[in-house]
């Protein structure tokens, strides 16, 4: 069992700063308004571009999930797809 909310609960903070910016994190899981928003806080911190796709997280409540999403997308400038546009590396994510 998790400790933390935070997938990073733990982890170390530092991320080299000649690689800053250059990694990405996907968020998903479950309970968008609580776990997946402190995982997109940590990773954001670290400096990873985060991507937490609106069909791939759970929630408790709706309202509060909308709103995390949208903290992460406004405050973080994070990516918030549909998991069937999400695209890595130029593959579909194939869901259909």
């Amino acid at each position: 069992m998790k400790a933390g909310h935070s997938i990073f609960y733990e982890a170390s903070a530092e991320l080299s700063p000649e690689g800053a910016g250059d990694h990405a994190c996907g968020a998903c899981g479950q309970v968008t308004e609580q776990c997946v928003l402190y995982s997109a806080l940590d990773a954001h911190i670290r400096h990873l571009k985060v991507t937490a796709p609106r069909t791939a997280v759970a929630h408790i409540h709706e309202d509060l999930a909308n709103a995390a999403l949208w903290m992460m997308e406004r405050n973080m400038g994070a990516h918030i797809p549909a998991l069937a546009d999400l695209r890595w590396r130029g593959v579909s994510a194939g869901v259909s």
